[in-house]
């Protein structure tokens, strides 16, 4: 029989959190249910005792269920019936979209926005006929929700510049869901761009990063034009360079061009020679690509340097030191 593998310390660590997370949830609904319990059958666990008439006055007011569904079943099915109407608007802006509009329209950043304006609409909508259903009066309501939002405003400053900021990173076309951007030394796809936050994807350690529409400055985009891959590797000085560079343009060259090909939209071009270093003659290989490619196609080429110097008997150098030892 096999045995497990043991955990390591992140991975028991984990465990034991994930135990935690369940005895707390358990003990929760035990509380609760045992609150309920009090005030739905406190006449027949205490009955005519001083205990049962105060959880009755308290908690019993809260959990008369019966006495709260007969005299507002109306409310119920109104309340109901709205939220039902909010759910039918929301499938229609989908069905709509997705029968009027094309699948690549339907993943950008414009109609990403105006689902969330959208969505917000339709919840004050119903949130609006909901609490008139059950009795607050609408125009008082009105002028609460105005009331409300004068003061709001004065508080809410950094968020109307989110969403202005939104808008316009929106307008400008700055950029789009599916770039890849590098703001602040942070380089991720965005996934999504809100009212108030936008969010980006690390591509290496699948981090989201989230940042205020109003923060988002200083934006490099990497996917509006093909980025440059590039190969820096040494040969050894005892190498006939001349002879290198021709082996570069008949083998190296047309390989990885024709291996990589679908990674590949220009090149790779040879760049020449950029340093002679201490032990090495240093040269350098560009290729055009993908901004998503423009890492893996680096170490491809790398990669294929290696084998191509094995290949050809070439050297490529390594550091080394030379001991002097003095005759006595």
């Amino acid at each position: 029989m096999d045995k497990k593998a043991p955990l390591n310390k992140i991975q028991k660590e984990a465990l034991l959190k994930k135990r935690g997370k369940i005895i707390s949830i358990v003990l929760q609904a035990l509380v609760v249910v045992l609150v309920v319990g009090l005030a739905v059958f406190s006449d027949i666990l205490f009955p005519d005792t001083e205990f049962a008439d105060i959880i009755d006055r308290t908690l019993g007011k809260f959990f008369d269920l019966g006495s709260l569904v007969t005299q507002n079943y109306l409310r119920f099915l109104e309340t109901f019936a709205i939220l039902l109407f909010m759910w039918i608007l929301q499938r229609a802006f989908i069905v709509v979209t997705t029968l009027f509009v094309s699948k690549k329209i339907r993943s950008g950043t414009g109609i990403l926005l105006l689902k969330s304006f959208y969505n917000y609409i339709v919840l004050f909508l119903g949130l609006f006929f909901i609490l008139t259903a059950w009795g607050v009066d609408s125009l008082t309501l009105l002028a609460s929700v105005g009331l409300i939002g004068f003061v709001v405003s004065f508080g809410a400053q950094g968020l109307i510049e989110d969403i202005l900021a939104g808008l316009f990173l929106i307008l400008e076309k700055q950029f789009s869901v599916g770039d890849i951007v590098i703001i602040d030394g942070f380089r991720g796809v965005v996934t999504e761009i809100g009212l108030r936050t936008t969010k980006f994807l690390d591509i290496g350690n699948q981090d989201l990063k989230i940042i205020n529409n109003k923060d988002v400055r200083n934006v490099i985009n990497a996917s509006i034009n093909l980025s440059t891959a590039v190969c820096d590797v040494g040969i050894a000085y005892e190498e006939d360079l001349e002879k290198v560079e021709k082996l570069i343009a008949e083998d190296f060259i047309p390989t990885v061009k024709k291996k990589y090909a679908e990674l590949i939209g220009d090149g790779p071009n040879y760049a020449g020679v950029t340093g002679l270093a201490d032990s090495s003659v240093n040269l350098k290989f560009v290729a055009k690509c993908k901004e998503e490619d423009r890492f893996k196609l680096g170490r491809l080429m790398n990669r294929e340097f290696k084998l191509f110097c094995d290949r050809n008997k070439i050297d490529i150098p390594f550091p080394q030191v030379t001991i002097n030892q003095k005759a006595k």
